[in-house]
Order: C-alpha cells, then sequence, then structure tokens
C-alpha cells in the first residue's frame, strides 16, 4: 500500500520507494525498501513469546556451500530478538555488532511456549484368529532359506529451515532440468532468513503478498524481471508439491507470470 507522507528506509536512507503492509492480526504495519529490499516494523512490535515490546536486532550470518563442503559466508540479515526471551543468546554477544548463530531462532518471531503437535495415535492392535488345531507337520528336510535383503535406507527427513529447503530444492529441481537462477535463490535466502522455520513463516512476516512487494522492488515488473518469476514460483511449486508449506508463497506473482 502506499504510504500518507514519506518513509527514510533506516538501512539505506532512501524514502522513494518504501511500501507498507498491515498484518492481518496484530494491525501492526511492516515497511519494505524497494530499493535495498529490507523490511522492519513501524512503531512498536511485541515478542510472539511472552508479548513484551523490550525488542532489539543483531546480525545474523548467512553461509552456503560454495564448494563441496566448504562453507562460505554469502551475508547477513537483521534479526529481531527479545531481551527476556532470547537472553541466552544476547549474552554471548559483545555488542550490536556480534552476530549470532546461523542455526539459532528467535524467540521474538516464533513462539517458543507454543505446544507441540501431539503424535499421531497408533492404531488398534488386531488379535489374530484362533485356528482349528492341525496336526503337526512331518519332519523334512528343511527348505533353503532365501538370501538376505540389505535394509532400504530410510527416506530423507523433510527440511525444516528455509536454508535446508532451499539447497533440498536446488538439487531436486536440477537433477528434473529445471533452470533456476542463482542470485534469485541467494536473495531469497537473504529476505526469508536461513535459519527461518518453514512453519514459522507468515508467523516471521512472509507472506505473497510481501514477496510480490519484495520482487517487484528488486526486478520491477517488466520483461526483465520473468527470470526471477519463474525461479520464485518453481521454489514454491516445489514446496507446496513436497508439502514443506501450506502457502503458495509465490500466488501474488503468479497473474504477472501468466499475463
Amino acid at each position: 500500500m502506499p504510504l500518507p507522507r514519506p518513509t527514510t528506509c533506516p538501512h539505506c536512507g532512501t524514502e522513494d520507494d518504501v511500501t507498507g503492509r498491515v498484518d492481518d492480526h496484530t494491525g501492526e504495519v511492516e515497511l519494505t525498501c524497494g530499493g535495498c529490499g529490507r523490511s522492519w516494523w513501524r512503531g512498536e512490535r511485541r515478542c510472539a513469546s511472552c508479548g513484551g515490546h523490550d525488542l532489539t536486532t543483531r546480525p545474523q550470518v548467512m553461509r552456503r556451500h560454495s564448494r563441496g563442503n566448504q562453507l562460505s559466508i554469502m551475508g547477513w540479515r537483521d534479526v529481531t530478538l527479545c531481551r527476556a526471551c532470547d537472553a541466552a543468546v544476547l549474552d554471548t554477544t559483545r555488542d550490536d555488532h556480534t552476530p549470532i548463530p546461523e542455526e539459532y531462532v528467535s524467540a521474538a518471531l516464533i513462539d517458543v511456549n507454543a505446544a507441540p503437535a501431539p503424535p499421531p495415535s497408533p492404531p488398534p492392535a488386531v488379535r489374530p484368529r484362533s485356528s482349528p488345531a492341525t496336526k503337526p507337520p512331518s519332519r523334512a528336510a528343511p527348505s533353503p532359506r532365501p538370501p538376505s535383503r540389505p535394509p532400504e535406507p530410510a527416506p530423507p527427513r523433510p527440511p525444516t529451515t528455509v536454508r535446508q529447503a532451499l539447497e533440498r530444492s536446488q538439487t531436486t529441481l536440477a537433477a528434473d532440468g529445471a533452470a533456476l537462477d542463482p542470485t534469485v535463490v541467494l536473495l531469497l535466502g537473504q529476505r526469508l532468513g536461513p535459519a527461518t522455520r518453514l512453519d514459522g513463516l507468515t508467523a516471521a512476516g512472509h507472506d505473497p503478498a510481501s514477496l510480490r512487494a519484495w520482487a517487484e522492488g528488486l526486478w520491477g515488473t517488466g520483461a526483465g524481471a520473468a527470470s526471477a518469476r519463474r525461479t520464485l514460483t518453481a521454489l514454491a511449486d516445489h514446496w507446496q508439491r513436497e508439502r514443506w508449506t501450506t502457502t503458495d508463497m509465490a500466488a501474488e506473482l503468479r497473474p504477472q507470470e501468466d499475463a
């Protein structure tokens, strides 16, 4: 939505391309800069775990396997933390510029007090039917046992974070012949946060509308943005097809792609 007055981006200083989005649950406004792609909240924001206002930010390093098993730093992102609920990780930082671990999930963004989903109940036991008495079989030469088969490998566990999902999607889609723009994949990981849980994207302020505003701010809406939209929709399709997410993150980009 257009803003009623100019708003300056606290990260790059521009005020010409800042848009806002109202959160349906809290009524707060999330601002997004089209110049640098960074987002922040206007006014006070509450902690998702305790509901407090004493929040702060710390940088969080973003790494990626650039060559084999070698991890390389690809960028940084600002993570909102609660001074009460995230006190343990804040105690490990010396100042506002000390990064927090990449795998840490902020309690200010994801409610750590939410009860986990109950495990599925086991199926009822089936009693075997009693068979009529039979004569004991006559002794005969034992039949040879078939060769034992090695156990089948267990299927891979579904990813739980954005970084795991992006790595799995790039490998699978490349094997299927899909061409993904690596720059778009890298920037998407920075936008969503590599340690953000897939089931907490909406709680962290990421939805189809904010993804569209971010993509249009970086690549526009013309023909040059077609490659970015194809990559984003391919990733969203793969995440839904594998049932890693229940929301179509690229829903707001599809009308432009089909136009």
